[in-house]
């Protein structure tokens, strides 16, 4: 009994200094051993989490690439503890090495930790690119998260519009438009929809038509005479607007079409003033 108590004495004294002395740590997280021990102490299972979570925190801005691997291995390592977790794959992001994307990787198949697999998934394409999409696709899990959904497809939709639109990318998103998951089909929408890709665009609309109901709401024909008139942008030189360069100015021509579509389905155009948009 004696011991035990002993033990415990001691180990609530070193809890007590940890909180003393880790923010004068802090100063000196620029240097290796310092860095070693903030992220020793991290993955300490016997330190209380604020301590643990502190450490990382103090780390922020500071580290190297040889913090990278038990960085990585925390990240995958507290399986229940997904602030710790997110905390560690931040000061990972850091480094921005390409050697963490097969982590990474690992990460996005996550099911139960929402936030953690975002972090992962933005992870490997800002540091992958082209080159790690079809793996990022793979990884991605078969059943989302529907609550947390949006939030990870508006990020990796930001991602995604930055990797420069080859080939290689736009067969590979174009393939995406028929998969059997529809965070795929979104995610390859919202990309050709941000580039302005108004042909693979239409021909997503016109596979979507097949496969419901030609006469739904939902496909206006704006985009059907708009396409059919092969104006897909400033690549053709007329999209919605008429491009001189890369500036696109108004056409009469959109305007009469949509005129002449009101007057088709019986539509009666007017002015909508502001104080009726608002109440």
């Amino acid at each position: 009994v004696d011991e035990t108590f002993k033990a415990e004495v001691a180990a609530r004294r070193r809890s007590a200094l940890n909180v003393q002395i880790l923010p004068a740590l802090g100063l000196f997280a620029d240097r290796p051993a310092i860095r070693t021990h903030l992220i020793a102490l991290a993955r300490r299972g016997d330190v209380p989490l604020e301590q643990r979570s502190l450490s990382l925190e103090l780390l922020e801005g500071h580290v190297s690439a040889a913090d990278l691997t038990p960085l990585l291995e925390l990240a995958l390592d507290a399986r229940e503890l997904p602030q710790l977790r997110e905390a560690a794959l931040a000061r990972a992001g850091e480094v921005k090495a390409t050697e963490s994307i097969p982590t990474l990787l690992m990460l996005l198949t996550e099911r139960t930790h929402a936030g953690l697999r975002q972090q992962a998934g933005e992870q490997v394409l800002e540091l992958g690119g082209a080159e790690t999409l079809p793996l990022f696709f793979r990884a991605l899990p078969h059943h989302w998260d529907t609550q947390y959904g949006k939030r990870e497809i508006d990020a990796y939709s930001e991602r995604l519009v930055q990797i420069q639109a080859d080939n290689a990318v736009l067969n590979l998103l174009a393939e995406r438009l028929h998969s059997s998951l529809w965070w795929h089909r979104v995610l390859a929408l919202r990309y050709f929809a941000a580039r302005g890709a108004f042909d693979h665009v239409w021909r997503i609309r016109q596979h979507q038509r097949k496969m419901n109901r030609p006469d739904m709401p939902r496909f206006s024909p704006i985009l059907d005479r708009i396409a059919e008139a092969k104006r897909f942008g400033q690549k053709t030189g007329a999209g919605y607007y008429r491009y001189e360069g890369r500036n696109g100015v108004p056409d009469p021509w959109i305007e009469e079409m949509i005129a002449e579509e009101s007057r088709r389905l019986g539509i009666t155009r007017r002015v909508i003033d502001d104080e009726e948009i608002l109440n």
